[in-house]
């Protein structure tokens, strides 16, 4: 359940913060977001739900389309 109470709270906060403040803001959110990212795409493998991906190309890589990035 959302607690919207909460969140409220945090946006009238982050709303007072100073430029730098803000920009450190940012910065932190963005590794945070990247750390959650890193950990679903692990979670994601392991579960096999990307097999998909590793099969899609070494079908077009017998097939001769794979191309080098």
């Amino acid at each position: 359940m959302i607690n919207l109470s909460k969140i409220q709270q945090i946006q009238s906060v982050i709303r007072t913060l100073s430029p730098e403040e803000l920009t450190y803001f940012q910065q932190w959110w963005s590794d945070l977001e990247g750390e959650h990212w890193d950990r679903q795409i692990t979670q994601d493998s392991l579960a096999g739900k990307l097999d998909f991906l590793i099969e899609e190309a070494q079908l077009e890589k017998t097939q001769g389309q794979l191309q080098p990035l």
